[in-house]
């Protein structure tokens, strides 16, 4: 089966700055800024993580997960 690749190349294309554009969008921005707002003051200057960093760091990456996976369905890519 011979793909048209001007068609994948352009979708490609477009998927790519549809992601770029929304990862500098407010959209994707703000609930980071307000995580890094709501818990900057829990780090301290030490070297040793701790649970409560473990913790925070598990939370941000769920924030980040769903804020990709709700794009990524929006624009039909899956994951």
């Amino acid at each position: 089966v011979k793909m048209n690749t001007k068609f994948n190349k352009s979708k490609i294309q477009n998927n790519y700055i549809k992601v770029l554009n929304y990862l500098v969008s407010k959209t994707f921005r703000y609930p980071m800024k307000k995580f890094f707002d709501d818990n900057c003051g829990t780090f301290e200057d030490k070297l040793e993580n701790s649970h409560s960093h473990y913790k925070l760091h598990e939370q941000f990456k769920d924030i980040i997960e769903t804020l990709l996976s709700v794009m990524l369905s929006e624009i039909n890519i899956s994951q």
